[in-house]
């Protein structure tokens, strides 16, 4: 078992600059830095210390050493500041790997690599142990108080062991707070594993979470399940609901014990898997209607998280449109500098039934055909103010407030913009120029003049 160890421990970090194994009681039994000058690793004479003596500063809760023999789990990459006994300050990433016999650990290898100063302050507060495709809570933009709640609860629960269930509207984030709760969890550095159970058949289903080994069924080869890839780190599992209720069944036996068997196995594996669970809809109603079995509900939902839709979030309108307008400035190469107070209205009135993902579709949307500098209603999509849409921007120009406007632009300019949205309506409610013209009682020629100058199609 120690040798196994040994070797998982120098495949996880071959370039360490230390090595430091100790017994069931935190003695050290052998401790050596590596030396590139003299070509390996030189032992030092610390062997027989506690590990609490070679490092004054840290307290038993502090040690990951004594919490990797308490646990018995493998600790990755964790940062610590450190002072040895002879008053020397380190910096170290260390993992910490548990030598197990018959259950027990019985002794623990560190490997460290020594950090500089600068290096620790900077990953400590960059989190740069991340894993940087992925996102994390300050990627998830709000000024939001309920969104701000959500935020700090994800630093609190991403290092627990207990499943996770998001609910959330379709665009309101879910993948975006799930990869957030791996990315700040010591399970970082391992895989992140996303399945959509609405995207699979379910005949498939049980092969691909389980995995299968040869000979199981006709064409059937050795393949690793999502369990099995995730090990050690997370698996992300969307719209939970769509999931067979026979494999929700199996899905809750490997959570409460913690091995599967795959496909056509006589032999169970363990797993090490933190869950995390979706929902677009009320969970409690899909177990009422049987979609959801009601034991595995409680089981996934021991922490669960509430996306609020951006339509209850009216301040995160206007605070991630502006985002998103700077961030396609510098996609486009463009200097848009934001909303006119109509474009704004129709924004605020905007239902937003795709959330945050509809809204920075939008903005990308007028970004491929704006060419000035503040987006008026004829560069919003038109099905922005169709429909219900109309009626709503009917009303809010009758509460337009001229006077607060007058203190910002010109006469002209009020007019003029007034005057497009009047053509626009005309545009929207016909079927053709001469209609349009008729319904604004100009002729078509003016209409087309004004069409024109507006730039409006």
């Amino acid at each position: 078992m120690f040798k196994e160890t040994l070797n998982q421990a120098i495949q996880y970090y071959k370039t360490f600059h230390y090595i430091l194994i100790v017994d069931e009681n935190g003695v050290i039994e052998y401790s050596s830095m590596y030396d590139k000058h003299r070509g390996g690793f030189i032992n030092e004479d610390i062997t027989g210390m506690h590990i609490l003596e070679v490092y004054p500063s840290l307290n038993p809760n502090e040690s990951t050493v004594l919490e990797c023999l308490k646990e018995g789990k493998i600790i990755y990459d964790s940062l610590q500041k450190i002072d040895n006994f002879q008053g020397e300050t380190s910096y170290f990433l260390n993992t910490d790997f548990p030598i197990i016999s018959n259950g027990k650990a019985i002794g623990v290898i560190e490997t460290s690599k020594k950090l500089k100063e600068d290096e620790y302050k900077k990953l400590l507060n960059k989190s740069q142990y991340t894993q940087k495709d992925l996102y994390t809570v300050d990627d998830i933009i709000t000024i939001d108080p309920a969104l701000k709640d959500i935020k700090n609860r994800i630093l609190q629960i991403s290092n627990s062991t207990s499943p996770v269930l998001i609910v959330g509207n379709t665009g309101t984030g879910k993948d975006m707070v799930a990869q957030s709760i791996h990315n700040h969890s010591y399970r970082c550095h391992k895989p992140f594993i996303v399945q959509n159970c609405a995207a699979i058949p379910t005949n498939l289903l049980e092969s691909i979470f389980f995995g299968t080994v040869k000979g199981a069924f006709t064409g059937a080869e050795n393949s690793k399940g999502l369990f099995e890839a995730a090990n050690n780190g997370t698996l992300f599992l969307d719209e939970i609901n769509s999931m067979d209720v026979y494999l929700q069944s199996k899905l809750l036996r490997v959570v409460e014990e913690k091995k599967f068997r795959p496909i056509g196995s006589t032999k169970a594996k363990n797993v090490d898997v933190r869950i995390i669970a979706a929902l677009n809809v009320d969970p409690l109603k899909e177990v009422r209607e049987g979609r959801l079995r009601e034991d595995l509900y409680y089981r996934l939902g021991v922490l669960q998280l509430h996306l609020p839709s951006l339509k209850d979030r009216k301040d995160d309108i206007i605070y991630l449109t502006n985002h998103f307008i700077q961030q396609y400035n510098e996609t486009f190469s463009k200097d848009v500098r934001g909303l006119s107070d109509l474009a704004r209205q129709i924004f605020l009135d905007h239902p937003w039934n795709g959330n945050v993902r509809e809204l920075q579709n939008v903005i990308e949307y007028i970004f491929n055909f704006i060419d000035h500098d503040l987006i008026q209603v004829n560069d919003l999509p038109n099905y922005l103010y169709t429909g219900e849409q109309k009626e709503s921007r009917k009303s809010n120009m009758l509460d337009f407030n001229v006077m607060e406007n007058l203190h910002k632009y010109s006469l002209k300019a009020l007019v003029d913009n007034y005057e497009k949205y009047i053509i626009q309506e005309a545009i929207s409610n016909t079927d053709n120029l001469a209609s349009a013209a008729n319904l604004l009682k100009i002729s078509p020629s003016l209409l087309q003049y004004k069409l024109n100058k507006y730039k409006l199609k």
